[in-house]
């Protein structure tokens, strides 16, 4: 697998983590006790960037209801589990903290579980992804441009153009402005209103 190939696999994981649909891989809610760990962990963490003075009882209280809840809503939809969910916050004086609803389906459900497992990683490494993802696309547009257009000054006036439109960072804005450097240079040893083969 070359690196253009790899890459576009990474991105496309990325975008189906983002689509926050799992049924394919299974259905259903669920915790182990990793689950919940990181799930006390997850909690405690919003809660502190959000200024919220949280008593750690408070957050033991909401996890030892979870488990019975998934155990005697198995099957159900997702909404009846939802509904149930918001009904346990308020039951433990939680009404502040809906919000919360939403982290917690998130760590119970089983198929982004098994796909965290398996892809996790890719979220982790989501920044050189996306940054390699750029990288080729502008490869890719210098490569396609010059083949089918031949390499003049109007071509590479059109690749400075569209590298610049994607350099959305400063690596990538480099990149680009070396790119461009590179061919300016090259363009200069040729006729003006000649076309010549690409130098790449």
């Amino acid at each position: 697998m070359n690196l253009h190939t790899m890459i576009r696999w990474a991105v496309r994981i990325l975008k189906y983590r983002e689509k926050n649909n799992f049924e394919v891989l299974e259905l259903g809610l669920g915790f182990d006790e990793p689950g919940l760990n990181n799930l006390a962990l997850n909690i405690e963490t919003q809660l502190k960037e959000q200024e919220v003075n949280w008593d750690e009882i408070e957050t033991n209280r909401l996890l030892e209801s979870l488990p019975n809840l998934i155990t005697e809503n198995q099957g159900e939809e997702h909404e009846h589990f939802d509904e149930k969910l918001v009904s346990i916050l308020k039951a433990l004086d939680l009404d502040n903290f809906i919000y919360l609803k939403e982290i917690i389906l998130d760590a119970a459900n089983i198929g982004r579980a098994k796909f965290d497992e398996i892809f996790g990683w890719t979220s982790e490494q989501s920044p050189a992804i996306n940054l390699y993802s750029t990288l080729l696309q502008m490869i890719e547009f210098v490569e396609e441009k010059l083949k089918n257009k031949g390499f003049n000054r109007r071509t590479v006036a059109s690749c400075r153009k569209q590298l610049k439109k994607l350099g959305h960072c400063e690596l990538s804005q480099a990149f680009g402005h070396e790119v461009i450097k590179f061919l300016e240079q090259q363009v200069q040893k040729v006729t003006k209103g000649k076309t010549y083969l690409s130098p790449l």
